[in-house]
């Protein structure tokens, strides 16, 4: 006669270990599409804040066509119109504005003035504050509308006006911010 032989539970353990490897490698699966699929979303964001941005740069940049020797630049961008911290940065020219072109004072230009400090652009909050950057309508959700500000920088003696404009715009996401700049030469 012939007694069964005693399980001693060996494949039983080969199978937890097989399947616990398996565990493992679907939760770094799923973890890795995660991580991919915000890397992805963020990514469209961002080109959708470039695209909002590039649009606000073109409305900056037209709106520089109706501009004329009544158009008023601050340092405080007052209409999204500015002058550089400090007054009239030089431009691609190397000839400074006269002081009396679109009301910039002597003290603007020599750098004395209340406010200066850094350029426009980057003073703190010059694009959230009211008044101080003009917002463009665009159709869609955003975080926030895009806006822009026009910098006057020059004007050379062949009388060629010299601007930077400056569109900073957001995504979806409130953390998507894109800030694009462009130079732009007028002769009125």
């Amino acid at each position: 006669m012939h007694y069964p032989i005693a399980q001693r539970g060996f494949s039983l353990f080969i199978v937890l270990i097989v399947m616990l490897v398996i565990a493992f490698m679907v939760v770094a699966g799923v973890q890795s599409m995660n991580t991919e699929m915000r890397i992805s979303s963020n990514d469209a964001d961002r080109k959708l804040a470039m695209s909002v941005a590039e649009t606000a740069l073109r409305a900056g940049e037209k709106s520089i066509a109706t501009y004329n020797n009544a158009t008023r630049f601050d340092v405080n961008c007052t209409g999204g119109r500015c002058i550089p911290a400090g007054g009239v940065a030089p431009a691609p020219s190397g000839v400074n504005v006269p002081t009396e072109l679109f009301g910039i004072t002597q003290a603007q230009r020599l750098g004395s003035c209340t406010g200066c400090g850094t350029a426009a652009w980057e003073r703190a909050n010059i694009f959230e504050r009211n008044g101080n950057a003009v917002e463009v309508s665009v159709v869609g959700d955003y975080a926030r509308r895009p806006r822009y500000i026009v910098e006057y920088l020059n004007m050379n003696s062949a009388g060629q006006y010299y601007f930077r404009v400056t569109a900073r715009a957001w995504g979806k996401n409130p953390n998507t911010v894109v800030t694009i700049q462009s130079y732009v030469e007028a002769v009125y």
